[in-house]
């Protein structure tokens, strides 16, 4: 969580994880969710559930991610 919220104490990045993963689990609706597992301690993805569209040339990964954090720029 540090490299997200470095500047939050432990608690505040944790609710801050929690608002993340909720607006995930709200933007993927119930058949999306099966894809996730999320645990206390750990979200992992179920490659057998998921589909990836190829990129097409000339795509950026992460294009129009802004992480202004200090320590995930480092």
């Amino acid at each position: 969580m540090s490299l997200l919220w470095s500047d939050r104490g432990e608690q505040q990045a944790r609710s801050s994880l929690r608002q993340a993963l909720s607006g995930l689990r709200k933007d993927l609706g119930e058949e999306g969710l099966s894809a996730l597992q999320i645990t206390d301690d750990a979200l992992a993805l179920d490659p057998a559930r998921v589909i990836v569209e190829p990129a097409s040339p000339g795509d950026v990964l992460l294009d129009g991610l802004h992480i202004t954090d200090p320590a995930f720029e480092e």
